[in-house]
């Protein structure tokens, strides 16, 4: 299974590692790390961030989206935002 490093991902999503260090510090997201202290990121927690970034873009931020996850996924939380956003 292929493995990326921070900066690969951040690259990829067109945000900056460092967000994607807040997120992950802010238990959004949760890490394989290699022995050391990089960060390994897996085509599954690329999706993730993907969503999380989604959400965040949307009017959302990190404490609501940690609040919002005790009571639903993040694919929940997309399904309502794109309802209303129909809505509008």
């Amino acid at each position: 299974m292929s493995k990326y490093k921070i900066k690969e991902v951040a690259q990829q999503l067109g945000i900056h590692a460092h967000k994607i260090r807040i997120w992950s510090y802010n238990n959004l997201i949760n890490l394989e790390r290699q022995t050391g202290k990089d960060r390994l990121f897996s085509k599954k927690d690329i999706t993730r961030l993907e969503k999380i970034k989604f959400i965040l873009e949307n009017g959302f931020n990190v404490f609501s989206l940690k609040i919002a996850l005790r009571f639903a996924s993040l694919d929940k939380i997309i399904k309502e935002i794109n309802k209303e956003k129909d809505n509008v």
